[in-house]
């Protein structure tokens, strides 16, 4: 079955701190092992945000919690995912949806501003086909990039904006997301359109994990808190 190939970390814990506690969930997935790469970070981070609820930097009396999911490096699993996640935002309305992969070469955290309508292959040299025949070359994220603080980010690094996710399953998987958001007008709680970002990974040599995790939440922060009704 195809929603076997999915790991599926855990139901979402929602915190109960008090009445007025506002509750703000981001669905986030990470890929597996693929190729040479035997530990991918984007699935330790994924495992590591599971189930977790932070109290909002940006937002007063909210929390911020995430669901998280590993996917396999492959099309069943992508697909898996893109169900589970369209079959869950029926039933309950995600603020945000992050997807989170490994770039070897980057020096730093890179967030994709648009993914490409190119089918993932497994070079540059191969043949181009769409991920959606007949759908929009280039989608840009669903984000208010322009409303986003990143002043107050634990950023290591200045670099930061990526306007490339590649020809593999990263930008694969980033461009179903943004397609399913805008043709389906999928929304917030609040009545947005859904923010939904693609964040590449360094390696945890160059950047540890404990600080990416960190600045993954920050940047959930600063996304969510600037959402435009």
């Amino acid at each position: 079955m195809m929603l076997r190939q999915l790991v599926w970390l855990g139901v979402l814990i929602v915190a109960a701190a008090g009445q007025s506690m506002q509750i703000r969930n981001v669905i986030v997935s990470g890929f597996g092992p693929f190729l040479n790469f035997t530990h991918n970070p984007s699935e330790t981070v994924a495992k590591l945000l599971n189930g977790t609820c932070v109290q909002s930097k940006l937002m007063k009396n909210t929390q911020i919690c995430w669901t998280g999911f590993v996917v396999p490096v492959n099309q069943v699993g992508e697909e898996a995912f893109e169900h589970i996640f369209l079959t869950t935002q029926k039933n309950k309305k995600w603020d945000m949806l992050l997807h989170m992969g490994l770039e070897n070469k980057a020096k730093g955290l890179k967030l994709e501003v648009a993914a490409a309508n190119i089918l993932a292959r497994p070079n540059k040299t191969a043949p181009e086909y769409p991920i959606h025949k007949g759908g929009p070359a280039i989608l840009p994220t669903s984000v208010n990039l322009e409303d986003i603080s990143l002043d107050n980010l634990p950023l290591p690094f200045k670099d930061l904006w990526s306007r490339d996710a590649g020809t593999y399953f990263c930008n694969e998987l980033y461009y179903r997301s943004l397609y399913n958001v805008r043709e389906m007008k999928l929304r917030t709680p609040r009545g947005a359109l859904l923010p939904s970002l693609f964040t590449h990974l360094p390696e945890p040599k160059t950047v540890p994990i404990p600080m990416v995790q960190r600045i993954i939440e920050a940047i959930c922060d600063a996304v969510i808190a600037s959402e435009r009704v």
